[in-house]
């Protein structure tokens, strides 16, 4: 990686990561959540920060899971972890080379952004890299809009 690239990741994970690590993926459940093993021969529970997907039961679920199955699976990465949630998963961005998932998921109309989590822990240059693809992938109708009247999953869980 260019030392521009590594000085421009390091800007973006400064605001936001508590700590980083590198492991392997081990599975994917679905479109935002996988299982990544660590140095120590662990596997950790991962949900992806800042984006929502589709549940696998709902319309273009299987499809975004396998995606991001497809992408990872096997891949190394580097978890740069926020938090952890209410289910004790780290909830962290995870970066293949300079490629952010989150985001890649967002461009592939794969899931929503998360706004209402991420306009108060996301800084703000990257909430509108993510608003900007979000917005993309639903004026080109990639992904989950090619349906006119795709559910959020928030909206879909409340169902």
């Amino acid at each position: 990686m260019k030392f521009a690239s590594i000085v421009a990741l390091f800007a973006l994970l400064l605001p936001c990561a508590c700590w980083a690590w590198s492991g392997q993926v081990v599975a994917v459940h679905d479109g935002d959540s996988l299982r990544v093993r660590d140095a120590h021969g662990r596997v950790q529970r991962i949900r992806l920060a800042f984006v929502d997907a589709p549940e696998i039961g709902q319309a273009y679920g299987m499809t975004s899971r396998d995606g991001l199955r497809q992408r990872l699976l096997g891949q190394q990465v580097t978890v740069s972890v926020l938090e952890r949630d209410r289910y004790q998963r780290q909830v962290a961005q995870i970066w293949l080379g300079d490629t952010d998932i989150s985001l890649w998921q967002l461009q592939q109309g794969a899931a929503w952004h998360y706004r209402s989590i991420a306009k108060n822990k996301q800084n703000s240059a990257a909430y509108a890299r993510y608003r900007a693809a979000e917005f993309n992938a639903r004026h080109s109708r990639q992904g989950l809009w090619q349906q006119r009247d795709a559910v959020p999953p928030w909206q879909f869980r409340r169902q």
